[in-house]
């Protein structure tokens, strides 16, 4: 059996130290300024792309992997004589899995495996990590590919986001709706439910009664949850980020929490400030 090499794409928000420690390679998506184009956390970080809204005032866009990226990755892997998983983001929210297909299909498709994760930033990230632990057991690319697809409709993920102007640019929020959200300090919570984006709750009030409410909701969910894992998400909320984890590890025994931050594509239609979380349900 081959040795199976886990591949992904920047929406993922696994840090360079993570991606070492667990030998997951990535792939940048492209961030789009008009004509200027950038690569995902290679020439361009969520600091200056913030920087960068705020001086000119032009929202960041983010585009997906042609297949010729694809191409490339796959075939320096196999020569290296590996089999190929590739874990992406959701194929409603990037052209990304059909060019992995296309590039799949014209190399070799008996060692190429790909996963719709249906999901993006930590809700991928989590299914991420569940195929490093398979793989670890020895299993083979393909085994490690049917067990990641009988979890995808468990993943549940949850985005806290206080920036509404990233919201309404994505069409996710009138502007009247931002207009008077603003004024009483609505902070939406998104979920990602079959690979769509939608709106959860509009709750108001402070971050941290936000993140109260939604470990609670966890907490009390009537469907179990898997507490061996869990992923949570941010985007320069380093303050935020740390309630969420105190407030997690108080109230729930996780076995392995692990903690991330939003990289360019997320944070171009998130905003700053966001934290996010994701589990299974058992």
């Amino acid at each position: 059996m081959n040795k199976v090499l886990i591949l992904t794409d920047s929406t993922s928000d696994i840090s360079k130290e993570l991606q070492l420690k667990h030998d997951i390679q990535t792939i940048p998506l492209f961030i789009r300024f008009d004509e200027e184009v950038f690569l995902d956390g290679v020439d361009m970080t969520p600091e200056l792309l913030y920087q960068k809204v705020k001086e000119t005032g032009i929202m960041a866009r983010s585009s997906g992997l042609r297949s010729t990226d694809f191409n490339v990755a796959f075939r320096k892997f196999l020569a290296r004589g590996y089999d190929i998983l590739y874990i992406g983001v959701s194929s409603n929210l990037s052209g990304s899995l059909q060019s992995a297909e296309i590039a799949k299909n014209s190399i070799n498709p008996d060692r190429i495996f790909i996963v719709d994760s249906k999901n993006l930033s930590a809700g991928l990230s989590l299914l991420i990590f569940k195929a490093i632990e398979l793989r670890n057991q020895g299993k083979s690319a393909y085994d490690i590919k049917m067990m990641i697809e009988a979890y995808v409709p468990k993943v549940k993920s949850f985005y806290i986001i206080p920036a509404l102007d990233y919201l309404h640019a994505g069409g996710k929020m009138t502007s009247a709706q931002k207009f008077f959200g603003r004024m009483i300090g609505v902070k939406p919570i998104i979920t990602v439910q079959d690979g769509v984006v939608s709106i959860y709750k509009k709750p108001i009030g402070r971050i941290e009664k936000q993140i109260k409410h939604l470990v609670s909701n966890i907490k009390t969910s009537e469907k179990p949850i898997d507490k061996n894992l869990m992923v949570i998400t941010h985007s320069l909320a380093q303050k935020s980020i740390q309630f969420l984890k105190q407030h997690i590890t108080s109230n729930m025994k996780i076995t392995h929490l692990i903690e991330s931050e939003m990289g360019c594509v997320i944070s171009a239609h998130a905003g700053q400030e966001t934290v996010g979380i994701a589990y299974l349900e058992e």
